[in-house]
């Protein structure tokens, strides 16, 4: 299992840790998820934080949200 851990801050979203797992075969993924919650469980990460929206999602709707806040 070839598992990629990434640490980032998002403007708009607010620190983040990323735990991607890389294969070919989508069949395996299910195999995977054990470990790859044992591992955040590892990093002091909680369910309660999980996120599974793309940054993309998260950043275009952080950027409504903050045009719904401006002054007309």
């Amino acid at each position: 299992m070839n598992v990629h851990v990434t640490r980032d801050h998002h403007e708009g979203i607010g620190d983040v840790a990323e735990l991607a797992i890389m294969t070919d075969d989508k069949a395996l993924l299910p195999d995977y998820r054990q470990p790859l919650l044992i591992l955040a469980t590892r990093l002091d990460l909680c369910s309660g934080q999980r996120e599974t929206r793309s940054y993309r999602t998260l950043c275009e709707q952080s950027l409504t949200l903050d045009s719904k806040r401006l002054p007309l």
